[in-house]
């Protein structure tokens, strides 16, 4: 199996890879947060997408997945 690299934190907890498609933990599982988790990372989500990282973020996923 291989090892995943987390490479950004949201304010909510949460970890994102941008190798092989970006998996985000713990909001990918909503069968094990809670309802106030989830909107706490859909909240950072949205404010992170409005970042000059984010942009950055989606440049590094295209390029370590090419």
């Amino acid at each position: 199996m291989a090892d995943r690299w987390y490479d950004r934190e949201l304010k909510c907890g949460c970890l994102i890879s941008s190798d092989g498609g970006g998996g985000v933990i713990p909001c990918s599982y909503p069968e094990v947060s809670t309802e106030d988790e989830l909107q706490k990372c859909d909240d950072a989500w949205k404010e992170w997408q409005k970042t000059e990282d984010y942009d950055k973020f989606k440049q590094e996923c295209w390029e370590k997945n090419q």
